[in-house]
């Protein structure tokens, strides 16, 4: 009995028009547009919005009617 091989040494070459490195892409004025502001865009969203609450700037907190803790003789020890 003989051994049969399981591989061969074959290299297969499959060529494309997909990437064809003579193709060229002309710049127009749309082009350039299309790109700033998608680029504009694209930069904004990652940009850290900071808010700062200053609605109870100016409020005091109200006046306690009475003092619960000695009302109720609990504290926290």
């Amino acid at each position: 009995m003989k051994k049969k091989k399981c591989c061969k040494n074959e290299t297969e070459v499959i060529e494309s028009p997909t990437f064809d490195k003579e193709k060229i892409t002309t710049v127009t004025p749309e082009n350039i547009t299309f790109v700033i502001y998608h680029l504009y865009s694209y930069i904004n969203i990652f940009q850290e919005i900071s808010i700062e609450k200053e609605y109870y700037k100016d409020f005091s907190p109200p006046d306690l009617e009475r003092d619960i803790q000695v009302l109720y003789e609990t504290f926290l020890i």
